[in-house]
C-alpha cells in the first residue's frame, strides 16, 4: 500500500493534472523508513512519478517526491460529525454518501474536527 500509487498517500490530483503525471514509476519508488509508536505509525517514502511537463529539468520526464504519512489510532468513541456551513470559518472536506434513499450518490461536506483534550497527568498543570 505504501509503495504503490494509493490515493491519499501520494501526489494530490491537482498536481497530477498540472504536471500531466501519467503513472508512478515503481522501479524508482521506495519506503525509506517506517516507525511505530504506541498510538501511531509514521512512514517516509520516496515516490517518482512519470510526467510530461515536470516543474523543473524536463529532460528527466519525472517528478520525485519525499512523502511523510502518519496514521493515528482513532478514539474508541467516535466524534459526532458536523455538517459544513459556509458561515462557519472551518476547514471542510467532502465525502460521497452512497446510502441515500433516492438511489443516487451525493458529496456531503463535513467540517474537519479535532479532539483536543488535556491528558490526565497534565490537568493539574
Amino acid at each position: 500500500m505504501l509503495n504503490k500509487d494509493t490515493e491519499g498517500l501520494g501526489m494530490p490530483e491537482l498536481y497530477r493534472k498540472r504536471y500531466k503525471v501519467s503513472r508512478l514509476d515503481d522501479s524508482r519508488s521506495f519506503s525509506e523508513r517506517i516507525k511505530s509508536f504506541p498510538l501511531n505509525v509514521g512512514a517516509r517514502h520516496v515516490k517518482t512519478y512519470v510526467s510530461s511537463t515536470p516543474p523543473s529539468n524536463a529532460s528527466l520526464g519525472s517528478i520525485l517526491l519525499e512523502i511523510n504519512n502518519s496514521m493515528i489510532l482513532l478514539p474508541r468513541e467516535p466524534m459526532k460529525r458536523r455538517y459544513f456551513n459556509r458561515h462557519v470559518g472551518w476547514f471542510a472536506r467532502g465525502q460521497v454518501d452512497y446510502g441515500l434513499d433516492a438511489q443516487e450518490s451525493k458529496t456531503v461536506p463535513f467540517l474537519d474536527r479535532w479532539h483536543l483534550a488535556v491528558k490526565d497527568k497534565d490537568v493539574e498543570k
